[in-house]
C-alpha cells in the first residue's frame, strides 16, 4: 500500500530560506522511527546551514496560481534541491493562501524541484534550473479524475462521516506535511466524492470511526468519472427495535449502547421503535438496554457487532397497592409519597387526598419502596416485583415522627462546626450488610442533614425509638451517638483528628536521581485516599491509619511506580517513588501576538488531565513523562484563541511532535438578544467544523455585544453558553440554538437566547468518594453530550437546559456506573444520587438441601435468568451442602430435581456474596 505521506522524494535537501505572503511553514510531525530521526537531524542541518545561508546571495521565484474552481486557494509548495539524488531528504514546506506567491532560494543551488499540492487537484512537479530563478512561474492546477460512491459496512449499511485518504502511483514521492495530507469525509448518507486523481493505479484508505483501523482499496481509474462503492470488511452495525411486553413497538424509548473502550451512546427509537448504533469493529461486544418513561425498562443484552435483528422487550409495569394509616389511631393518611427505587434510580409517586390508598404503576425492576408523609417517620421495605403482577403492600402503619435539633461543636474550644453531616441509622449498632446496601442506602440518606454556619442542625422526621446518629466533619474524628427515643434535642461534641504515629515517608525522584515535585497519592485499598504535594527536595511525610495502601506520585513528568504498603499501628515505612521521564512531546508555537501567551492542556483519551504547560510564547516547547498511548492537546491563548490536536506516544519511539500556528485574522462579532439571563454570565463559543482549525470565544459585554478575534476563514458552529461554572471551556451547556456560520473576514452574527431555561443540580453520595466525579448529561433527541466534574462536596449543576428528557450518567472509580433518566422543566434542584460500590472479588452462592441424606450425591444447576442458559452444575455433598463459586453480578436461576420430590426453582439477584440459604425438599404428591 502506498501513502503519499510515507514516501520520500529522491533529492538531496539543504536548508532553504523562503518568504511568502499569508503562508505557513511546516516540519513533519508523524510518529515513525524514520521520521523522528529525520526531525532531529533536520534541526541540526537547518542550524548549521543557516549560518552559511545568511551569507548566500538570494534569488526569487515568483509564482502565480491558476485554480479550476472558486474554492479555497490554499496550496502547499515544497522546494527541493535537485543535485544529489543518491541521498534523498525532504525540505520545509510553505502554505500559500493567495494566488500570487514568491519563494527565495540561494543562488548556489544549481537546480530545484518545486512540488505544489492542492486538495481535489492533480499535484504539480516542476524542475527549475538556476537560470530561471528570477522568472515568474505559473502553476495551473487540473481537477484530474473524480471517483465517487458510498462507504458501506460489511452488512451493507451506509457509514456516515467516514474519513478517506487517496493517493495515486504517479504522485510525487515526497514527505508531505500533515496539513497537506488531504482527507475527505462521507456525508450523512455515506456518500463521498474525491477529485484530483490521475489515471492509473490509485489507493483509497478508509477509517469508518476514529477508533477503528484503516481499510485499503486499490483500483485503476480509466474514465472521467468513476463510481466505486467501498465495502469495509470489518465495520458492522447493531440494529434493532424496542417493544413493550405485548410485543408492540415503542417509540421515544431511550436505548443505551455501552461499548468497552468507546463509552456510552444513547439513541431514541423512531416511530417504528427502531434504533441503530455503529459502526463497530468486527467482533466488538456491545451492551444494549432500553428504558421508557411509562413502559418500564429492559434487561441488558450483550451483543456482537453485526446483530441486526435485536429485540429489546420492556417489562410490563407493576401496580403497587396498599393502605397507609396512622399507627396510633388507625386513621388513613391523605398525603404521602411513594418512592420506588431501582438499582440506579427511582421514581416518586405523590398521593394527595388519597384516603390512605396506595396505587402506583412502577417499573418491575424496583427493588424497594419508601413511604414519606409529613410528620411521620420514613418507612422503607424491600420488594420483589414480577412483571405485570400486582404487588400489595398491605396495611402500612406509619409511626409519628419527631424532629431532632441540636448543635455540633468542637469538644475543646466549644466553637461551632459548620458543614458537619448527620445520618440516622435505623438499627442501633447494626451495620447494613453489603447485600442490602443498594436497597437501604436511599432510606439512610433520606434522614440526613448538615449543620449550618452556627453548627446547628435539624433532622427528621425520625421515629420515637432508640437509634444511632453518625456525625462526620472534615478535620474531626467521626462520632456515632446513641439517641434515645424520647430525646428531641442533642448537642454533639467532636474531637479533632489526633496526630498519627503510623506514617508513610518517602522520596519522589526521576530515574536519574533528580528530586521531583508533584502530588503524592496514598490510597487505602478498601477505598478512600487523597493526594498532597511533596517538598522541594522530593520528600514527603504523611500520617495514616493502620491498613494497606497503594502509594504513587503524579508529577509534571508523569506518574511514578505504585508501591503496596501494609502498616500496623505505630509502624512507619519509607518508600522511593521513581518517575519515568520517558515519553516526550516537543513542538513549536507560532503566530502569538505581542503580549499573547498560550497554555497547553494535555489529556489522555480517558479524559483525565495529565499535564498543563502555562505562559508559553512563540518558539519551542517540551513536555516529558507520557506513558505510551493516545492523547489530546488543547492550546488556549490569552486572546481566547484555541487549537486542538491529537498525538500518540508509541512504545517503539516514545516521542511525538506537534506544530501550533496561530496566524488567523478573521473576526466574528454581534449581539446576544433576548432571554432572561445576566449577559455577564454568558460566553459565546465559535467551534470550527474543519478539524485542526482555530477555536475562539468571547465574553458578552454589558451592552450585549461580543467579539471573537483571530479566527480562520471557514465554517463554524456558534452558540451562547453559561460561564458561571467550573471548567466552562468544555461548553457542555447551551442557551438557545447553535448557528452554522461561514466566517470570512469580519462576520456579524446576532444570537437569540432561549427564554425560560432550566437547570439540574444535585449531590453525589458518598461525598468523600465523589470529588471530581465525571458527570454527564445527554439529551435523547440530540447527538451532543454535556460533561462536568463534581466539586469537592460531590455537587454538580447543569444550567441553561431546554425543557426535555435527559440521561444523567456518573462514573466514579470503585462504584457501579450510574444511569438515570430525568425530565427537566421545571428545574430539578438538590437531586440526590447514591452510588453503589462494585462488589469486591468473585461472588458465590452457598446453601444446604434438606433433608441432606436425600440430596447427597446429586447436583444443583445454575442458569442465566435472561436466556436460561445453564452455566454450571455443582455437586451436593453427604451433608446436603453445596457451594457455587466464581460468579459475576447478575440474575440467576437455581434449579434442583431429586427423585421423589417436587422440582425446585429459585431466582437470585446476585450483587454481593450471597448468604447461605436452605432448600427444603417437598415430597411429590401421590
Amino acid at each position: 500500500m502506498m501513502y503519499a505521506h510515507h514516501v520520500w522524494f529522491s533529492l538531496q535537501v539543504h536548508s532553504v530560506i523562503y518568504h511568502t505572503t499569508h503562508s505557513k511553514s511546516w516540519n513533519s510531525t508523524r510518529n515513525s522511527c524514520v521520521l523522528k530521526r529525520f526531525c532531529a537531524v533536520s534541526l541540526l542541518i537547518v542550524f548549521l546551514f543557516g549560518l552559511q545561508v545568511e551569507c548566500d546571495e538570494m534569488s526569487t521565484i515568483v509564482g502565480h496560481l491558476q485554480v479550476p474552481d472558486k474554492d479555497s486557494t490554499e496550496v502547499w509548495i515544497g522546494i527541493f534541491e535537485n543535485s544529489k539524488p543518491e541521498n534523498p531528504q525532504s525540505s520545509n514546506w510553505t502554505m500559500v493562501s493567495t494566488k500570487r506567491f514568491q519563494v527565495s532560494v540561494p543562488q548556489r543551488f544549481a537546480e530545484i524541484m518545486l512540488v505544489a499540492l492542492r486538495r481535489d487537484s492533480v499535484p504539480i512537479v516542476r524542475t527549475i534550473p538556476s537560470s530561471h530563478f528570477d522568472r515568474e512561474v505559473t502553476l495551473d492546477f487540473s481537477p484530474g479524475r473524480t471517483v465517487k460512491g458510498v462507504v458501506l459496512s460489511t452488512d451493507g449499511f451506509p457509514i456516515p462521516h467516514a474519513i478517506l485518504f487517496a493517493s495515486c502511483d504517479d504522485q510525487p514521492s515526497v514527505r508531505l506535511p500533515d496539513e497537506a495530507e488531504f482527507k475527505w469525509k462521507s456525508d450523512s448518507q455515506g456518500r463521498y466524492t474525491i477529485s484530483g486523481l490521475s489515471e492509473g493505479n490509485c489507493t483509497i484508505d478508509v477509517r469508518a470511526h476514529p477508533d477503528m483501523q484503516l481499510e485499503t482499496f486499490q483500483f485503476q481509474i480509466r474514465s472521467m468519472n468513476t463510481t466505486r462503492d467501498l465495502i469495509l470488511e470489518s465495520a458492522l452495525f447493531v440494529f434493532g427495535r424496542v417493544v413493550d411486553h405485548a410485543g408492540e413497538v415503542v417509540a421515544d424509548a431511550t436505548v443505551t449502547a455501552d461499548t468497552p473502550g468507546r463509552g456510552v451512546n444513547y439513541k431514541t427509537t423512531s416511530t417504528d421503535g427502531s434504533f441503530g448504533f455503529g459502526p463497530y469493529s468486527k467482533g466488538k461486544h456491545i451492551f444494549v438496554s432500553a428504558t421508557h418513561k411509562t413502559n418500564g425498562s429492559t434487561r441488558t443484552y450483550e451483543v456482537i457487532a453485526g446483530k441486526s435483528d435485536l429485540v429489546l422487550r420492556l417489562s410490563a409495569l407493576t401496580r403497587i397497592v396498599g393502605h397507609i394509616v396512622d399507627s396510633r389511631t388507625g386513621d388513613p393518611i391523605n398525603e404521602f409519597t411513594l418512592n420506588a427505587r431501582r438499582k440506579h434510580s427511582g421514581a416518586r409517586f405523590p398521593h394527595e387526598k388519597a384516603s390512605g390508598r396506595v396505587s402506583a404503576l412502577v417499573d418491575s425492576s424496583t427493588h424497594s419502596v419508601a413511604l414519606e408523609a409529613p410528620g411521620y417517620a420514613y418507612h422503607w421495605e424491600a420488594v420483589r416485583l414480577f412483571s405485570g403482577v400486582e404487588y400489595d403492600l398491605g396495611t402500612v402503619e406509619l409511626e409519628p415522627g419527631k424532629t431532632l435539633t441540636g448543635r455540633v461543636e468542637d469538644v475543646s474550644s466549644k466553637q461551632a462546626i459548620p458543614g458537619a453531616t448527620l445520618r440516622w441509622l435505623k438499627k442501633p449498632g447494626v451495620k447494613v450488610s453489603q447485600s442490602e446496601t443498594h436497597k437501604i442506602r436511599y432510606f439512610l440518606d433520606a434522614v440526613s442533614a448538615n449543620t449550618d454556619e452556627n453548627g446547628e442542625f435539624e433532622i427528621g422526621p425520625l421515629p420515637f425509638e432508640d437509634a444511632d446518629l453518625t456525625v462526620t466533619a472534615p478535620g474531626y474524628d467521626a462520632v456515632t451517638t446513641p439517641v434515645m427515643g424520647h430525646v428531641e434535642t442533642l448537642d454533639i461534641p467532636m474531637s479533632t483528628k489526633r496526630p498519627r504515629n503510623t506514617r508513610i515517608q518517602g522520596l519522589v525522584q526521576t530515574e536519574t536521581g533528580e528530586p521531583v515535585r508533584g502530588m503524592v497519592v496514598i490510597a487505602h485499598v478498601e477505598g478512600g485516599g487523597a493526594g498532597l504535594g511533596n517538598e522541594e527536595d522530593g520528600t514527603f511525610d504523611r500520617g495514616v491509619n493502620p491498613g494497606s495502601f497503594e502509594v504513587y506520585a503524579d508529577t509534571e513528568f508523569g506518574r511514578s511506580n505504585v508501591e503496596q504498603i501494609t502498616l500496623s499501628d505505630g509502624e512507619m515505612e519509607f518508600v522511593t517513588l521513581v518517575v519515568d521521564t520517558q515519553g516526550t512531546l516537543t513542538g513549536t508555537i507560532q503566530g502569538l501576538l505581542e503580549g499573547e501567551v498560550a497554555m497547553l492542556k494535555l489529556d489522555s483519551t480517558s479524559g483525565l488531565a495529565v499535564r498543563y504547560k502555562q505562559d508559553l510564547a512563540n518558539g519551542e516547547f517540551r513536555v516529558q513523562g507520557f506513558p505510551a498511548g493516545h492523547y489530546s492537546l488543547v492550546a488556549t491563548t490569552s486572546m481566547r484563541r484555541e487549537l486542538r490536536q491529537e498525538f500518540e506516544i508509541s512504545e517503539e519511539i516514545g516521542e511525538a511532535r506537534v506544530e501550533l500556528f496561530f496566524d488567523d485574522t478573521s473576526m466574528l462579532f454581534g449581539s446576544v438578544l433576548g432571554g432572561e439571563l445576566d449577559r455577564s454570565a454568558i460566553r459565546v463559543l465559535a467551534k470550527p467544523i474543519e478539524e485542526g482549525a482555530t477555536w475562539g470565544w468571547s465574553d458578552v459585554y454589558a451592552d450585549g455585544t461580543y467579539e471573537i478575534h483571530g479566527l480562520e476563514d471557514g465554517e463554524y458552529v456558534v452558540g451562547a453558553h453559561p460561564s458561571d461554572r467550573q471548567n466552562w471551556r468544555d461548553y457542555d451547556q447551551r442557551l438557545g440554538e447553535e448557528h452554522h456560520v461561514d466566517v470570512r473576514g469580519d462576520t456579524q452574527l446576532d444570537i437569540p437566547l432561549t427564554s425560560g431555561v432550566y437547570e439540574l443540580s444535585g449531590s453525589i453520595f458518598p461525598i468523600d468518594q465523589s470529588k471530581g466525579a465525571l458527570v454527564s448529561l445527554s439529551s435523547p433527541t440530540q447527538d451532543t453530550f454535556k460533561h462536568l466534574r463534581a466539586n469537592e462536596k460531590g455537587q454538580f449543576r447543569f444550567g441553561g437546559l431546554p425543557a426535555g428528557r435527559y440521561v444523567l450518567s456518573i462514573n466514579v472509580e470503585g462504584f457501579v456506573n450510574y444511569r438515570e433518566t430525568l425530565h427537566v422543566g421545571p428545574s430539578i434542584e438538590g437531586h440526590q444520587v447514591n452510588l453503589e460500590p462494585i462488589p469486591l472479588g468473585p461472588l458465590f452462592i452457598k446453601g444446604t438441601v434438606l433433608p441432606g441424606t436425600e440430596a447427597a450425591g446429586g447436583s444443583i444447576a445454575v442458569s442465566r435468568l435472561s436466556d436460561r442458559t445453564r452455566i454450571k452444575s455443582v455437586p451436593i455433598d453427604e451433608n446436603g451442602k453445596f457451594s457455587i463459586e466464581d460468579l459475576v453480578p447478575g440474575m440467576y436461576l437455581i434449579d434442583l430435581y431429586v427423585e421423589g420430590f417436587e422440582y425446585f426453582e429459585k431466582e437470585i439477584s446476585l450483587d454481593a456474596p450471597s448468604e447461605a440459604f436452605d432448600i427444603m425438599l417437598v415430597p411429590e404428591r401421590q
